[in-house]
C-alpha cells in the first residue's frame, strides 16, 4: 500500500530520517510531481468495481471513494488509497457520516497534494544540511528523483506546474459557492507557494544552466513575477497574503537564479581565467536576450500603470548583475559579447543604463522598502525552513549592490542598513561568513565603513548594523574586538571644541581639538583626546576626528551621561548626551555580546568595561559591579512614576539576565533593592513592584509584552542559577563577595525567588491567555516561558528532598527550595480550578492547533505551541510523579483533569483525557508520544491506586477509542530511526502503558489486545473466536510478540522495548482470568515460547559497567520470562485437563527447573553486584567539598521501575547527573573542580552499579515468586515438573548458604535476605510435605537438624543484632528464618525420636536456638507495646516448640536459659502492666506460653517464685473478673477477656498439680479462688444457656477444684477431724459439693435426652454457627432397650460433639471431686464415714441429685464404651477407652458408697436400686465380654475384677 506523503514528510522532519521502504516506491509518483493525481479512468473503475480491495475496503467506503473521484476529478485508485491513509491517520473516522467523511477526506487530499511537494523540497534541504546523519542516503535519493526520465526534468516539471497553476482558472461550479470558491484560491496558491519553494532548493543545492536561468525568468515574466493571478477576484484575507508570498518568492527565485555567487567570485584575478559555460554569463546570446526582455517587461509595467513594488527586486538585480557582468568583462572582451556591449552601448543612448534601471527599482518601485519587509520579524520566511537559502540569495544581491554602487552616495542610507540589519540579524552562519570572509572584501565591508565613519553622530545606524552582525561566539568576537578599535570620531565642530587651522591639504579642512570632553553630562568618565588632535572636515559642519579609542569607553561615558543628564537631555537628539535612544542601543549590542560570545570573550567585554570605568567608590572595582551596577541604576531611572520606557527596563532585564551565568550574586544584590520586582515574603503579605504597578499595565494596553517576556526570561534564569549550589562569594570569575553570610544570600534568593514565582502564579499565569495581543506569538511565548519556569524548579528533586527531610523539623529556616513547596501547594496540594485551568488550557491545544499554524506558514508559532505543550505535558508529569508518593485522596488536578471537556476548532467537544492521548497521532515531534504516553500510565496508575474506583479510560476514548488504539499500536510497530532513543523509548512507553490498562482498565486493555477494526465491540466472545490461533493484525500483541520473535536484533539496539514488551505479556498472565481468549492465543505459539525460553537460557558475559544498560534490559527480560513461564506453569498443572496438552508444556517446565534448580548458580541466588564503597568513597569526597546538598538528594523520584524513560538503567539512573554538575558548577574552583569531575564520575559509576543491583534484585524476587508457585500443594509428585525432595533440598541449602553469605546492614542486602528468607520457607514447607511420610527416618531427622544448624547461624549475627526495644528485629528476614525454623520444629514434633544419640543432638540445636529466641522475646516484652504482632506470633511459637513436652529439649536445657533472660517474670511483669484493649490477643498468648510451661514439673515451682498467683490477682482483668463482669462473647465473637479467665484457671490448676505440697502455693490458690469467687459462681449456674465460651470456663473451674480436691485428700489423710476442717480448701470444696451435685443433674439429663440439647445450646460466633452445621460421621450403634438417648450418637454436628466432650469432663470432674470429698474409698474399706449426697430414688426431678442420676449416668458411659468399640474394634486401650473404664469405675465407687449409707426401712427402695446396680454391673460385665478378644488391656481387666469387687461389697452390705 503506498504511504500517505504527510506521513513520509513528518517522519523527516520529527527524525531527520527516512527509509528506503517508504520512499523507494514513491520515487516514480515524486517525479510527476502533481502529474501522480490523475484524472479518472474506466480501468480504475473497473479495477475498484472488481473486488481486489475487498480486504482494504467495504461497499461504503468504495462508495465514498468513488465520489471523492468525481468530486475531485481523481482517479479512482488514488481516491481509494487517499481514502484509506486518512482512515489510518485520523480518529473519529468511522462514526462521520459519509458527507462528513467525505468533506474531511477532500482536506486530505488536498494535504498530500502539498505534502508530495513538500517532501521533494525537504529531501532537497537535507541534502546539504551536514548535521542530518543520513544525508549520503538522501543525496542519492534526489539524484534518483532528478535524473528520472532525463536530466533535469524535475525543475523544468516543477516550473510547468506553477505557471500552469498561476494560469489556472477556477471551475464555474466552484465559483457559485464563495466559500468554496476561497478554498479552491487558497489551495491553488498554497500549491504554487510550495513549488516556488521547491524550486529555490532544487537551485540552492545544484546552480542552474543558462537555459534553465533563461526559462524561470522568462516564465516568472510571463506572470509578472507572480502578480498575475488569474482568480486574483476570488482572493481573501488568508488568499490575498499567500498571494504576497508568492510574489516574495518568486523575486528570491529570479535573484537566485542569476548566480550572483559564481559571477561575483569570477571578479577577482584568480578566478578571471577559470570561465565555465555554466551559467547566463557564460552565454552572450541568452545574456542580450535576457536584457532585452527584461527592460520591455519593465516598459509594460510603465505603460500599464501596474504596481512596480514586486519588480524592484528583480530590477536592481538585474542591474546589478549587468553593472557586475562590465566590469568582469572590462578587462578582457571575448569576441561573442560584442553584440552585447553594443547593445548596452545602444541603450544608454536610449536611456535604458543599468544604473537608471537600478535607480527604478532603488526609489521609484522602492526596493529597500520591500526586501525590509521580507526580512521582517513578521515576514514569511522568518523562522521557515529554507529560510537560510532566501537569506543567502538576498546575501548576494546585497553584496553586488554593495560591489557595483557608490554605498555613501545612495539615498535612504538608514533603509539599506536596516535590510542588512535584518538580513544578518539572529543568522549565525551569515554572520560567521561576514567577519570571515565578507570583512576582508572592502566592498562587502563599504557599508559599515560608511557607517563607522559617521559614528556616534550617526548612533542607531551603527549599533543596529553591529548588532545585527552579533549572533554567534564567532561573530561576538569579531564584534566585541571591531568595536575596541576605533580609530575615528565623527563629530561637529563646535567652537568651543575645535578650531580651524589654516594649513589645507589637498583641499580638505583640518580643524584641531581644543575642548575637555568629547561626551557632555558625563561628570565621571569620559574621552578626552589629546590636544591638538587633527579632525578633517567631512561636510558642513562635520569633522572626523583622527582619535584612537575604545568604543566600550565611549559606551560607558554615554551611560554615565544617561544617568546624569536631565530629563530634557536624555529625552532629546543631540549625539553629545545620553540619551534613551543611545542607552537602549547600548543596551541591545552589550546584550548580544553577553548573550552569543563565549565566555573568553564576555569576561574580556566586561574587564574592559571595568577598566574604563574608574568609578570605585560608587560601583566598586569587580568586572560584575560595573557593567550591574550601570544598569541597576537605569533601570532605577526607568522606573520612576513618570512615563514608562518600556524599551530599556527590557534591555535592563535581559542584561541582568545574561551576567547571571557569570556574577550570580551579584545580580541577586542589586535585584534585592530594585524597585521593578513585585516583593511578596514567605511570611507576610506582598507589596506592588514597578512591573506591576506601570508596566504590566502599559503593556497591556499596547498590547505588546516585550518587557514582561524579559522578565519571564530573567526568573527562568534566576531559577536556573539558584538551583546551583551556594557558597559565600560564589562569583567563580570574580570572587566578589555581595552577602556577610551565606545565609544572607540564601535568604536573599529566596525572597527574590519566592516573590516573582508568587507574583507569576497567582497575577500572570491564570489571566495572560486573556489579555490583548498584538502578536499572538507572544501569547503562546508567555505560556511557555512560564511552563518552562515551573517544570525548572519541579526538576530539581534536591529541592524536594530538602522539604522532606525539613518537614521532620519543628522549624525549618528559609531556604530557595520552598518555592518548589509554594509550587506544589498551589497547584497540587491546595490547587482550585482557577490555578489549575490555564494549564490544561496549554496542554488541551491538540494537534489542530500546531498543524494550523504549520499550514499557515506561521511556523514561529507553531514552534512555540508545540514546546509549551511538551512543557505542559512535562508539567503534568511531574505533579503525578509526586502524587504517585503520597496516598492522598483524588486530589484537585486529577478531578479537574479527569473533568474537563475541550472545545474543538470544528465546533465539537472532547474529554480532556481524549486529547493527551491523540498527541501520540502528532508525528512531527516524538516527544509529544512519548510524554502522552507517560502521562496516561501515571494517570491511569493513579486512578487505579487502593480505595479509588478506576476511571474508564474508554468512557474519555469514546467513539474514538479504535482510532486511538491503532494509533498506539502503529507506532509500537514503528521501525524509525534505529539510533533514535526516542522512539524506542515511546514503544516502552506504549507498553507500559497497556500494562498499566491491563491492570485496571479491562475494556480498553481487551481493544488493545483483540485489536478489533470493528466500530462497535463484540458482545460475547464466542467459545469458536476464542479457540482461533491467529492474533488480529491491529492487535498490540502483533509488535510485541515480533519483538521477542526478533529479540536478537533488540539486545543491543532496543532491549528496554524487550523487557516492556515481556512485562506485557505477564501483566496479561497475572489477569489471566480477564484475558483467557488472548492466554490461549498466545499459548499454542510454540516459536514465541521458544524464543522466551532461548532469552532466559541466554549466557551473558558478567555484568559490568560497559554494556550496563543491554545487560540490564536482558535481565529483565529474563526475570520477567521466569514469572510468565511459572504462572504459565502453574495454569497448566491446575487446568492441565482444560488446557490439554502443548508442545509449549514441556519446554516450558523443563526450561523452569533448568534455570531454577538445575545451575550451577540457580536463577535469583547470584550474589549481589552492589558495592557500598562507591558511596563512601562519594561521602568522603564530599566532606572535602562540603556541599550545602546532601548526596543523598539527588536521587531521582522513581514511579515506574525501569520503565520510566528518565530513569533508564545506566549512568544516569539512581542520581540525576545533570543536577549534580548544574549545582556544583558554581563551587568549583582550582581547588575542588578536580573533586567535584571526580565526584560526578563516581555518580556514573554508583548509578551503573545501582542499576545492575536493581535487577538483580527483580530477578530475586521473580524467582521467589516461581518458587512459590512450584512449591504450590498442586504441584504434588503425579504432575509433571514437579520438584523432587533431592531438588527441592538443593534449592534450601543453595538458599541458606546465601542467606549467609552479606551480613550487611544496607537496605538492598537485606531485601535480598527477605528474598531469600521468604524462598526458603515456601521450600522447607514443600519438602517437609514430601518427606512427610518417611521424616521419622535418621536421614532426614539429621538432615532437618543439619538446616536448623545453618539457620541458627544466620539467625546469631553480630552485624544483624536483634532489637531494638519494642520488637523482636528490625531486619524483616530474621522473621522470615524463624518461620523456617518453626517449620522444621513443628515437622519434628510430629514424630518425637526415642534415639538417645538424635536426642542429645536435638537438645544441642535446641540449646543454640534458644538463646536467640528469649533475647528476641527480651526486646518485644521490654518495650512499651510489640510493634509486629507477627513476630510476637513467630517468637511464641517457636519457643512453645522448643520447649514442648516430648518433641522439645529436655527442660535441663530450656529451663536455665529461660532464667537466665528472665523469661517467666519477663511475661508476667507484662501481663500485669499491659494496657487493657478488648482485641488484644497478645495476654492471651503470653498465657498459652505460660501454659505450655506450667505442664513441667520442674517449671511450676520458678513460675510460682516469679509471682503467677500474685500476677493473676492484680492485672487489668482482675476488677471485671472479682466484680464476675466478664462474659463469654462480645459482639458475637469470643471474649479475649474470658479467653484470659480460662486460661489463668488452666494454668493455676496445672500448677497445683505439681505444687501441691507446697502449702503457701495452695493457701495462695485458695485466695485466688475467693478473690474471682463471684466470676466463678456465674459459671457454675446452671439455669442459664449453654454456650461453648460457659463450658470452657466451667470445665477449667471444675478442673482447678478437682486438683485442689485432689491435694486436700493427699494431706487430710494425716490429719484428724478438727484439723481436716482447719485446711484452707475445706470450705472452698464443701461449696462447691452443691454446684458439683447440680451440674452433674443437669448435664445426665442433657445426656439422657438429646433432643432438649438443641433448646439449650446457643452457637454464637461465626465458627460455632459454622460448626453447627457440619456432621460427624460415626458408624451407627446397635440400640440397646434399656437406653432411651443412645440414638442420637448416630448423627452430630461438630458443635454438638465439642460441647459433649466438654459437658463429659465436666461431669467427671464433678464425680471426682464428690468421690474424694465424701471419702468413698473409706466409707467402702470400712475406715471413714461418708455422707450421703443423692437422693435413694431412681427418678430426676426437684429432689435434686439421686441414684438415678448416677445410673443414667453410668448408661451413658456404657453406651460411649459401646460406640468406641464398634468404631475402633482394633484399638484397645487408647487414651478415651481408659478415660471412659476410670471414669466408670469412679462413679461405680461412689454409687457404691453411697448406697452403703442408706439407712432407709423401705426395702422396696433398697431393693430396686440394688437390682439396678446389679443390671449395670451386668451389662458392664456383657460388654467386657464382647470385648475381650480386642481389649486385652490392663485397664480393662483391672476394672472386670473392681466391678465384681463392688458387687460383692454392695451385696454384702445388704446381705
Amino acid at each position: 500500500m503506498p504511504s500517505s506523503r504527510q506521513k513520509i514528510l513528518n517522519l523527516l522532519l520529527a527524525e531527520k530520517a527516512i527509509y528506503s521502504r517508504d520512499i523507494s516506491p514513491i520515487i516514480p509518483d515524486l517525479s510527476r510531481l502533481l502529474d501522480y493525481f490523475e484524472p479518472p479512468s474506466n480501468n480504475s473503475l473497473l479495477e475498484l468495481n472488481s473486488g481486489k480491495y475487498k480486504n482494504l475496503i467495504d461497499d461504503r467506503y468504495k462508495s465514498i471513494a468513488i465520489k471523492l473521484s468525481n468530486n475531485l476529478e481523481l482517479d479512482q485508485i488514488i481516491a481509494m488509497w487517499n481514502l484509506i491513509n486518512y482512515k489510518k491517520t485520523n480518529s473519529g473516522f468511522t462514526v462521520d457520516s459519509d458527507q462528513t467523511i467525505l468533506e474531511y477526506a477532500t482536506q486530505f487530499y488536498y494535504q498530500e497534494r502539498l505534502a508530495t511537494i513538500d517532501l521533494l523540497t525537504a529531501l532537497f534541504r537535507f541534502r546539504t544540511d551536514s548535521t542530518c546523519f543520513i544525508a549520503n542516503e538522501i543525496d542519492q535519493i534526489c539524484i534518483d528523483i532528478m535524473n528520472k526520465d532525463g536530466n533535469h526534468r524535475l525543475q523544468q516539471k516543477a516550473l510547468s506546474t506553477f505557471t500552469t497553476l498561476v494560469n489556472k482558472t477556477m471551475p464555474l461550479k466552484v465559483q457559485l459557492a464563495s466559500e468554496s470558491a476561497a478554498e479552491w484560491c487558497i489551495q491553488n496558491l498554497r500549491e504554487q507557494k510550495a513549488l516556488l519553494e521547491l524550486q529555490i532548493m532544487l537551485y540552492y543545492t545544484e546552480y542552474p544552466t543558462a537555459v534553465e536561468s533563461q526559462n524561470v525568468l522568462k516564465s516568472l515574466l510571463s506572470v509578472k513575477i507572480g502578480f498575475m493571478q488569474v482568480n486574483r477576484p476570488f482572493f481573501d484575507k488568508t488568499g490575498n497574503a499567500l498571494f504576497q508570498e508568492i510574489c516574495d518568492l518568486c523575486s528570491i527565485l529570479m535573484t537566485e537564479v542569476l548566480n550572483f555567487e559564481i559571477l561575483f567570485e569570477r571578479i577577482t584575478p584568480s578566478s578571471s581565467d577559470s570561465i565555465k559555460l555554466e551559467t547566463i554569463f557564460d552565454d552572450s546570446t541568452i545574456l542580450q536576450s535576457l536584457d532585452n526582455e527584461i527592460w520591455t517587461s519593465f516598459d509594460d509595467y510603465h505603460s500599464n500603470g501596474d504596481d512596480p513594488v514586486p519588480s524592484s527586486v528583480l530590477a536592481i538585480a538585474w542591474a546589478s548583475y549587468t553593472q557586475l557582468v562590465s566590469i568582469l568583462l572590462s578587462h578582457r572582451c571575448p569576441a561573442q559579447y560584442t553584440d552585447f556591449f553594443e547593445q548596452i552601448a545602444q541603450s544608454y543612448a536610449e536611456s535604458r543604463t543599468p544604473q537608471r534601471l537600478f535607480q527604478f527599482g532603488y526609489s521609484d518601485a522602492k526596493a529597500l522598502d520591500y526586501l525590509i519587509r521580507l526580512l521582517s520579524v513578521e515576514s514569511h520566511i522568518q523562522s521557515h525552513p529554507n529560510e537560510l537559502a532566501y537569506r543567502s540569495i538576498i546575501r548576494g544581491l546585497l553584496n553586488t549592490i554593495l560591489t557595483t554602487q557608490n554605498v555613501s552616495a545612495l539615498p535612504d542610507r538608514e533603509k539599506l542598513i536596516q535590510v542588512y540589519s535584518n538580513l544578518f540579524k539572529n543568522c549565525p552562519s551569515l554572520c560567521d561568513n561576514f567577519w570571515i570572509n565578507d570583512y576582508k572584501n572592502e566592498y562587502c565591508r563599504s557599508l559599515l565603513d560608511a557607517v563607522q565613519r559617521a559614528f556616534p553622530i550617526y548612533f542607531e545606524d551603527f549599533t543596529s548594523l553591529i548588532e545585527s552582525l552579533i549572533s554567534s561566539p564567532v561573530s561576538a568576537k569579531a564584534g566585541f574586538e571591531y568595536l575596541n578599535a576605533m580609530s575615528t570620531f565623527a563629530d561637529f565642530a563646535r567652537e568651543s571644541d575645535y578650531q580651524q587651522s589654516f594649513e589645507q591639504k589637498g583641499g580638505t579642512t583640518i580643524w584641531t581639538w581644543k575642548g575637555t570632553c568629547l561626551i557632555k553630562g558625563a561628570p565621571f568618565i569620559n574621552l578626552i583626546p589629546r590636544i591638538g588632535t587633527e579632525a578633517y572636515e567631512m561636510g558642513s559642519n562635520v569633522v572626523l576626528l583622527s582619535y584612537s579609542y575604545s568604543a566600550w569607553h565611549l559606551v560607558l561615558s554615554y551611560l554615565d551621561s544617561f544617568l546624569h543628564a536631565s530629563q530634557s537631555d536624555i529625552h532629546g537628539l543631540n549625539s553629545h548626551f545620553g540619551t534613551i535612544k543611545t542607552t537602549h542601543s547600548i543596551l541591545k549590542i552589550v546584550n548580544r555580546i553577553l548573550q552569543f560570545g563565549d565566555e573568553e570573550t564576555v569576561l574580556d567585554l566586561l574587564q574592559v568595561l571595568t577598566d574604563n570605568a574608574p568609578r570605585e567608590q560608587y560601583f566598586g572595582t569587580s568586572p560584575a559591579t560595573i557593567l550591574s551596577g550601570f544598569v541597576g541604576e537605569i533601570l532605577n531611572r526607568c522606573c520612576s512614576p513618570g512615563k514608562v520606557h518600556l524599551e530599556l527596563i527590557t534591555e535592563c532585564l535581559n542584561t541582568m539576565k545574561f551576567l547571571l551565568r557569570y556574577h550570580p550574586d551579584t545580580i541577586w544584590s542589586r535585584l534585592r533593592v530594585q524597585r521593578l520586582l513585585p516583593q511578596y515574603s514567605i511570611t507576610s503579605a506582598g507589596q506592588y513592584g514597578y512591573i506591576q504597578q506601570y508596566v504590566l499595565p502599559n503593556e497591556s494596553s499596547l498590547g505588546t509584552y516585550y518587557s514582561t517576556i524579559a522578565f519571564l526570561e530573567l526568573v527562568k534564569e534566576l531559577v536556573i542559577v539558584s538551583q546551583a549550589l551556594t557558597v559565600n562569594g560564589s562569583d567563580k570569575q570574580s570572587g566578589s563577595n555581595e552577602f556577610h553570610s551565606l545565609q544572607e544570600l540564601i535568604w536573599v534568593k529566596s525572597d527574590i525567588l519566592y516573590s516573582c514565582i508568587t507574583f507569576i502564579i497567582r497575577d500572570v499565569f491564570p489571566v495572560y491567555a486573556s489579555w490583548r495581543y498584538v502578536h499572538i506569538h507572544q501569547k503562546f511565548q508567555i505560556g511557555l516561558i512560564i511552563l518552562t519556569i515551573l517544570n525548572n524548579i519541579m526538576n530539581d528533586t534536591t529541592w524536594y528532598f530538602e522539604q522532606i527531610d525539613e518537614s521532620h523539623k519543628e522549624k525549618s529556616e528559609k531556604k530557595v527550595s520552598l518555592v518548589q513547596k509554594l509550587v506544589i501547594e498551589y497547584f497540587v496540594s491546595t490547587a482550585n480550578i482557577y490555578q489549575i485551568l490555564p494549564l490544561l488550557d496549554i496542554v488541551a491545544y491538540g494537534n489542530s492547533t500546531p498543524l494550523g499554524y504549520h499550514v499557515s506558514g506561521r511556523r514561529r508559532e507553531a514552534i512555540t505551541i508545540e514546546y509549551s505543550i511538551t512543557e505542559g505535558l512535562k508539567l503534568l508529569k511531574n505533579f503525578f510523579v509526586l502524587l504517585m508518593q503520597t496516598d492522598v485522596p483524588i486530589s484537585t488536578l486529577e478531578s479537574t483533569l479527569l473533568d474537563r471537556t475541550v472545545q474543538l476548532p470544528n465546533g465539537k467537544t472532547t474529554e480532556f483525557v481524549h486529547i493527551i492521548a491523540s498527541y501520540i497521532d502528532y508525528q512531527s515531534d516524538d516527544n509529544f508520544a512519548l510524554l502522552a504516553t507517560e502521562t496516561l500510565t501515571l494517570l491511569c496508575r493513579l486512578s487505579s491506586r487502593a480505595g479509588r474506583q478506576p476511571t474508564s479510560f474508554m468512557g474519555y476514548f469514546g467513539a474514538d477509542a479504535f482510532s486511538l488504539v491503532s494509533s498506539f499500536v502503529e507506532l509500537a510497530k514503528s521501525r524509525r530511526n534505529p539510533n533514535s532513543k526516542t522512539t524506542e523509548l515511546v514503544q516502552m512507553s506504549i507498553y507500559s502503558f497497556v500494562t498499566a490498562l491491563i491492570e485496571s482498565q479491562p475494556a480498553l486493555a481487551a481493544m488493545f489486545l483483540n485489536g478489533y477494526d470493528s466500530e462497535i465491540l463484540p458482545k460475547k466472545i464466542s467459545d469458536k473466536e476464542q479457540s482461533k490461533d491467529s492474533i488480529n493484525e491491529s492487535s498490540i500483541l502483533t509488535p510485541v510478540v515480533s519483538t521477542i520473535l526478533n529479540w536478537k536484533t533488540h539486545l543491543d539496539a532496543r532491549t528496554t522495548v524487550l523487557a516492556s514488551a515481556i512485562n506485557l505479556l505477564g501483566s496479561i498472565w497475572e489477569s489471566a482470568r480477564e484475558h483467557i481468549a488472548t492466554i490461549n492465543k498466545l499459548r499454542v505459539k510454540a516459536d514465541l515460547w521458544k524464543c522466551l525460553s532461548d532469552i532466559l537460557l541466554y549466557e551473558t558475559e558478567e555484568l559490568n559497567d560497559e554494556n550496563c544498560t543491554a545487560l540490564c534490559y536482558l535481565k529483565l527480560s529474563q526475570a520477567h520470562i521466569i514469572r510468565l513461564f511459572a504462572i504459565e506453569a502453574y495454569h497448566m498443572v491446575c487446568n492441565s485437563k482444560k488446557i490439554g496438552a502443548t508442545d509449549s508444556k514441556s519446554l516450558i517446565l523443563q526450561t523452569l527447573k533448568k534455570t531454577l534448580v538445575t545451575k550451577d548458580v540457580p536463577f535469583g541466588q547470584e550474589q549481589l553486584i552492589y558495592n557500598p564503597a562507591l558511596t563512601r568513597q562519594i561521602q568522603d569526597l564530599c566532606e572535602k567539598v562540603n556541599p550545602p546538598v546532601s548526596i543523598e538528594h539527588y536521587r531521582r523520584i522513581a514511579w515506574n521501575g525501569m520503565f520510566d524513560s528518565e530513569r533508564i538503567a545506566g549512568n544516569d539512573f539512581m542520581y540525576n547527573q545533570m543536577v549534580w554538575v548544574q549545582k556544583t558548577y558554581s563551587i568549583m574552583d582550582f581547588k575542588t573542580v578536580d573533586i567535584c569531575i571526580l565526584i560526578g564520575e563516581l555518580l556514573m559509576k554508583v548509578n551503573v552499579n545501582w542499576s545492575l543491583t536493581d535487577v538483580q534484585m527483580t530477578i530475586v524476587k521473580n524467582s521467589r515468586f516461581a518458587v512459590t508457585l512450584m512449591t504450590s500443594n498442586i504441584w504434588n509428585e503425579s504432575k509433571e515438573g514437579h520438584l523432587t525432595k533431592d531438588e527441592l533440598l538443593k534449592l534450601i541449602n543453595v538458599n541458606v548458604k546465601n542467606l549467609k553469605k552479606t551480613n550487611s546492614q544496607k537496605y538492598i542486602f537485606q531485601q535480598q535476605k527477605v528474598e531469600l528468607s521468604c524462598t526458603l520457607v515456601f521450600l522447607i514447607t514443600r519438602w517437609i510435605d514430601v518427606i512427610k511420610a518417611e521424616i521419622d527416618s535418621s536421614h532426614h531427622r539429621n538432615n532437618i537438624l543439619d538446616l536448623l544448624t545453618e539457620l541458627e547461624k544466620s539467625l546469631a549475627v553480630s552485624e544483624l543484632p536483634l532489637g531494638p526495644i519494642g520488637t523482636f528485629s528490625e531486619y524483616e528476614y530474621h522473621l522470615h528464618v524463624l518461620s523456617s525454623i518453626l517449620i522444621l520444629c513443628q515437622a519434628l514434633a510430629k514424630k518425637p525420636t526415642q534415639d538417645v544419640q538424635m536426642k542429645n543432638r536435638i537438645d544441642h540445636i535446641y540449646s543454640l536456638l534458644l538463646p536467640t529466641v528469649c533475647q528476641g522475646l527480651y526486646f518485644i516484652f521490654t518495650g512499651p507495646s510489640p510493634s509486629n504482632q507477627q513476630s510476637v506470633n513467630l517468637a511464641l511459637s517457636l519457643l512453645f516448640e522448643l520447649t514442648r513436652k516430648g518433641s522439645g529439649a529436655s527442660i535441663s536445657v530450656w529451663l536455665p536459659v529461660l532464667q537466665r533472660f528472665n523469661t517467666f517474670s519477663l511475661f508476667l511483669n507484662y501481663f500485669e502492666s499491659w494496657n487493657y484493649q478488648l482485641d488484644d490477643k497478645l495476654p492471651i498468648q503470653v498465657l498459652e506460653i505460660l501454659l505450655s510451661f506450667a505442664s513441667h514439673s520442674r517449671a511450676a515451682l520458678p513460675l510460682y517464685t516469679c509471682g503467677i498467683i500474685a500476677t493473676f490477682c492484680n492485672n487489668p482483668y482482675s476488677s471485671l473478673l472479682s466484680e464476675g463482669k466478664v462474659e463469654g462473647y462480645s459482639k458475637s465473637e469470643e471474649n479475649p477477656v474470658h479467653r484470659i479467665w480460662c486460661l489463668m484457671l488452666a494454668i493455676a490448676s496445672e500448677l497445683l498439680s505439681f505444687l501441691a505440697t507446697e502449702i503457701e502455693f495452695v493457701e495462695s490458690i485458695c485466695g485466688f479462688l475467693r478473690f474471682y469467687q463471684p466470676q466463678i459462681a456465674i459459671s457454675l449456674q446452671t439455669d442459664s444457656e449453654i454456650t461453648i465460651a460457659s463450658l470452657q470456663e466451667t470445665e477449667n473451674v471444675a478442673k482447678l477444684f478437682y486438683t485442689l480436691c485432689a491435694s486436700y485428700d493427699d494431706r487430710r489423710r494425716k490429719l484428724t477431724l478438727e484439723q481436716e476442717h482447719q485446711l484452707p480448701e475445706y470450705c472452698l470444696l464443701l461449696e462447691f459439693q452443691e454446684s458439683a451435685l447440680r451440674l452433674l443433674v443437669t448435664y445426665v439429663f442433657l445426656f439422657k435426652n438429646p433432643q432438649s440439647q438443641s433448646y439449650k445450646f446457643r452457637p454464637v460466633t461465626r465458627q460455632e454457627r459454622a460448626d453447627s452445621l457440619v456432621d460427624v460421621k460415626e458408624k451407627p450403634v446397635t440400640p440397646n432397650t434399656r437406653s432411651n438417648y443412645l440414638s442420637a450418637a448416630q448423627c452430630t454436628t461438630k458443635l454438638k460433639a465439642k460441647m459433649d466432650n466438654m459437658m463429659f469432663s465436666i461431669t467427671r470432674h464433678c464425680i471426682a471431686i464428690l468421690r474424694i470429698s465424701s471419702k468413698s474409698e473409706a466409707s467402702l474399706m470400712g475406715t471413714g464415714l461418708s455422707p450421703l449426697l443423692f437422693n435413694p430414688s431412681l427418678s430426676q426431678g426437684e429432689m435434686g441429685a439421686s441414684f438415678g442420676t448416677l445410673f443414667d449416668l453410668l448408661r451413658y458411659i456404657i453406651q460411649l464404651l459401646r460406640q468406641s468399640y464398634e468404631n475402633s474394634p482394633n484399638q484397645p486401650g487408647t487414651t478415651k477407652i481408659t478415660s471412659l473404664i476410670y471414669f466408670c469405675e469412679g462413679t461405680l465407687t461412689l454409687l457404691s458408697a453411697q448406697l452403703k449409707q442408706l439407712e432407709l426401712e423401705d426395702a422396696e427402695v433398697i431393693n430396686d436400686l440394688r437390682q439396678e446396680f446389679d443390671s449395670t454391673i451386668i451389662e458392664l460385665s456383657q460388654l467386657f465380654q464382647e470385648t475381650s478378644q480386642s481389649w486385652k488391656s490392663p485397664v480393662v481387666i483391672d476394672a472386670k475384677d473392681y466391678m465384681m469387687v463392688l458387687k460383692s461389697l454392695v451385696n454384702t452390705i445388704y446381705d
